[in-house]
């Protein structure tokens, strides 16, 4: 093959990448425009969590579904709950904001417990990592904030945590 046909075939190539980028890109755009704009305001539950992947079950209509996202927030825990809203046209598709957290203080206990250690991860501040002491044994998290926006104080912070799955906490501001 010539250098000519050999330079037409890479770009060839690189316009068929181009265009697959931009349809992935695109195509996941429509479908969350598409759930927000018709969606069931759910509760999803953390039921696994991979290496590459967390699924989430959620109900509606009585009807159990399981949704796998391959992007996970590290840090998830099986059994936490998260603001998620599933598309009207198909129960199978959906948006879990790891952002909100659900604390269903009705079914849990929770409690509090004083940071171990507070700090941002982020340049923008929008992740905040911490530990926390429950007994003996030390817990570390990642929590994400919506909008970029974690207090401003991060030394007045404490950690709420479910007491039957101490895993499972979250930086809370306390009040003066």
């Amino acid at each position: 093959m010539t250098k000519k046909g050999k330079g037409i075939i890479i770009i060839i190539l690189a316009g068929i990448l181009t265009i697959v980028i931009y349809l992935s890109f695109k195509l996941r755009n429509d479908e969350t425009d598409e759930i927000i704009s018709n969606h069931y305001e759910v509760v999803g539950v953390i039921s696994n969590v991979g290496l590459k992947t967390v699924i989430i079950n959620y109900t509606v209509n009585d009807n159990i579904y399981k949704y796998t996202q391959n992007k996970p927030y590290s840090g998830l825990a099986e059994g936490e709950l998260f603001y998620t809203m599933v598309s009207k046209k198909d129960l199978n598709r959906a948006l879990v904001f790891f952002t909100r957290p659900i604390l269903d203080t009705t079914k849990y206990h929770y409690t509090l417990a004083n940071p171990v250690d507070v700090h941002k991860l982020m340049i923008d501040g929008s992740e905040i990592s911490f530990t926390y002491k429950v007994e003996t044994k030390e817990y570390s998290r990642i929590q994400k904030y919506k909008d970029g926006k974690p207090p401003e104080n991060l030394k007045k912070m404490k950690v709420k945590y479910r007491v039957d799955r101490p895993e499972i906490g979250y930086l809370a501001e306390q009040a003066e």
